[in-house]
């Protein structure tokens, strides 16, 4: 299913793409083929790694079920700082105030400057909050000189008027669950920030024309979790603690 989402965002996103005159752009496909629980801000510092190694000056960090419509979503080269391109005003069904999920795009300077999304995150969720109080901390220590700022796409005033504008297709079917069980404490969080600090293997780099075209770089990786450290990545920790919770109702 995540394959086919793909290859749908991937036509849909070059379109899109060459609408607004951006012709120089490379998807890179992170695979995590580990058996640990999914961690959406590992796979994104790894991917940083990999738009590096290519030249890559920016990076849109995107999730693969939403697909842009509407032509005040930019992919153009952003300013320093971060472009929440998918903010709660145009997301389709995240409209929470600290929301920062979605699709980010800044430059790749900015994001070494904020050192990357921390890699103890396991199941959906926290990375992304966690990354936009460190994103409002830097942007107010460059507050007076201007030189990081937090930019959303120009929207209507009015809500009502917002409600009828769509600015985002979500490409989620219902019968993919997500991992989101959240039954263990921050605190017991092995910090680990930015790709540099990440543990992985990198399995396997896919030849670009084999699987799609040469525009698309696909890489298996296998990502490392210490699991006296850091007991949450594992699948059985989950069940164990899920269990428990049953067996308390």
């Amino acid at each position: 299913n995540r394959w086919n989402e793909f290859m749908y965002l991937r036509s849909r996103l070059t379109a899109f793409l060459h609408e607004q005159n951006i012709r120089a752009f490379r998807f890179f496909l992170i695979n995590q083929t580990d058996t640990h629980r999914f961690n959406r801000g590992a796979l994104l510092n790894v991917g940083f790694l990999a738009a590096q190694s290519y030249g890559c000056d920016y990076l849109a960090l995107q999730d693969v079920d939403l697909i842009p419509v509407h032509h005040n979503i930019s992919y153009r080269f952003p300013s320093p700082g971060v472009y929440h391109a998918s903010s709660r005003d145009v997301h389709p069904r995240y409209r929470y105030k600290a929301f920062f999920g979605g699709v980010l795009l800044l430059q790749t300077q900015s994001y070494a400057l904020l050192g990357g999304f921390e890699n103890g995150f396991w199941g959906y969720g926290g990375e992304d909050d966690e990354f936009f109080r460190r994103t409002m901390i830097v942007r107010n220590k460059y507050k007076a000189s201007g030189n990081f700022s937090v930019t959303r796409p120009e929207v209507a005033e009015s809500k009502e008027e917002r409600s009828r504008i769509q600015y985002w297709e979500h490409n989620h079917p219902q019968s993919v669950k997500r991992d989101k069980d959240k039954q263990f404490m921050h605190r017991e969080r092995v910090k680990s920030r930015g790709p540099h600090a990440l543990k992985f293997e990198c399995e396997k780099v896919y030849s670009a024309d084999a699987v799609t075209s040469n525009d698309t770089i696909v890489l298996d990786v296998q990502l490392h979790c210490d699991y006296e450290q850091s007991p949450q990545c594992s699948t059985d920790w989950l069940q164990s603690i899920q269990t428990q919770a049953a067996n308390q109702h």
